[in-house]
């Protein structure tokens, strides 16, 4: 959050058995406000089981504004419409083949290989933290 560029726009997404956006309404300035609530907002989050890769994609290629997304997850797909991670890239690529928008993945815990190729599909970075 406090890496943001100064003229950039941002929601936060998270993901477990559902998708919960910090914002119903998309995206918003990523002024001091802004910032000061979405740091409050990841403050409070805590574990919270499942992992729903395919939901959370899915949500934010919805918004016509989103040109990057980064992805922070500690484990492999594991609830949602879809869970498997050949099955989730080859949705991916199609969503993405008109829109070019850049996957940057964070890997937490351990090396996922679907993370790895959402970042190499659309020329974002990959990396991984243990």
């Amino acid at each position: 959050i406090d890496g943001l560029d100064s003229r950039a726009l941002f929601n936060i997404l998270t993901f477990s058995g559902g998708v919960h956006p910090w914002l119903e309404d998309g995206v918003v300035d990523s002024g001091k406000h802004n910032r000061d609530d979405a740091r409050e907002f990841v403050d409070r989050l805590g574990a919270m089981g499942g992992t729903n890769l395919y939901g959370v994609l899915q949500q934010a290629f919805e918004d016509p504004d989103v040109d990057t997304i980064f992805v922070l997850s500690d484990g492999e797909p594991s609830t949602g419409d879809v869970i498997d991670p050949l099955e989730i890239r080859v949705h991916v690529k199609r969503w993405n083949a008109e829109r070019d928008i850049v996957i940057n993945a964070i890997a937490l815990g351990g090396s996922f290989q679907i993370l790895e190729w959402l970042a190499e599909d659309s020329g974002g970075t990959h990396v991984r933290f243990d």
